[in-house]
């Protein structure tokens, strides 16, 4: 079919590159594509007018250390059902977590491939990569993933929450330097 619109002659100049992912991703490309996807309208994004009040008001009121540890590790997710795992990686790597595995030359760095990797002296309890590209990872499974990497986690769900001491939960009342010290106390002591 020749291409009549502008949007298909846009996906029709769109080229594919051969995968280079495993046999689970082996299929035959989608007959359409995005380049990226729009933010629902009931979110703001940073980069916006709004985006960046609200960023500037939370500066400085306070609100973002833990901000700027995390932004100096950022790592964009190179498949869609690495999302957790390259979380993870980011997380690991700002709290300065020693992964004990080289990731390039002689240098010992979080990214998804040491957190997914066989060659990992923590493969007996972590995920392979042909698992998580076929299923995700589910919260629990990142709980394992961190723990097995050294990380002391605590995890909370919402309907495990203490209700009668709502202080520690409402934004402000729970100080940044109280919430460093337990991160500090939990990763440091592993």
């Amino acid at each position: 079919k020749i291409p009549t619109t502008i949007e298909e002659k846009k996906l029709s100049t769109v080229k594919t590159v051969p995968s280079q992912a495993s046999p689970v991703h082996a299929q035959a490309p989608p007959k359409w594509s995005f380049h990226k996807r729009v933010l629902p309208p009931n979110l703001t994004a940073l980069n916006s007018p709004n985006g960046k009040k609200i960023f500037a008001e939370s500066l400085s009121a306070g609100n973002l250390e833990a901000y700027f540890p995390l932004s100096e590790q950022f790592l964009t997710q190179s498949d869609p059902a690495y999302c957790g795992v390259a979380t993870l990686a980011m997380v690991l790597n700002a709290l300065s977590i020693d992964p004990n595995v080289r990731w390039k030359g002689g240098r010992r760095w979080f990214d998804e491939d040491v957190l997914l990797s066989s060659g990992s002296t923590k493969e007996q309890c972590c995920m392979t990569k042909e698992y998580v590209l076929k299923y995700g990872i589910t919260m629990d499974e990142f709980v394992q993933m961190a723990r097995c990497f050294g990380a002391k986690v605590d995890i909370r769900r919402p309907k495990d929450a203490d209700t009668t001491n709502i202080a520690s939960i409402i934004p402000g009342e729970y100080p940044i330097e109280v919430f460093r010290k337990e991160v500090e106390l939990y990763s440091r002591n592993s």
